[in-house]
Formats: C-alpha cells, structure tokens, sequence
C-alpha cells in the first residue's frame, strides 16, 4: 500500500477541492482487484490512504491543517 503513496499531497481550499479519487489510488484499486481483492475501487483506497497517513486530504486552512 505504502508504495502507492503520491509524490505531493492535494492541497484542496474548500470543500469542493477535496479529491474523491488519485491517480495513485486508481493504480492501487487496479492492484488489488489483480490480486482477488473485491469492492477495492479507487475513492474506497483514497479514503483507506487517508485514513492511515498515506495522503493528506485535509483543507488548508483548518485546524488539522494549517497554512
């Protein structure tokens, strides 16, 4: 999984930047559905990215992210 991780985090200024999907997590949906996996698709791996500290989705801004 961790090789997935994106070279740069999205950095959304709203709500409306939030990235439902990345590249990365596309390519890690597509690996895991190769290896049997089912109901991997690529915005359930973003969250999962998110979750465990891969990727960064927080707004700027924000109390979990600051300028």
């Amino acid at each position: 999984v961790w090789s997935y991780r994106p070279t740069r985090d999205p950095r959304p200024r709203s709500h409306n930047e939030v990235p439902t999907q990345l590249p990365e997590s596309v390519a890690l949906a597509a690996d895991l559905k190769s290896r049997g996996f089912k109901y991997v698709g690529p915005t359930t791996m973003l969250a999962l990215m998110a979750a465990i500290g891969i990727v960064n989705t927080d707004i700027v801004g924000t109390h979990r992210r600051p300028r």
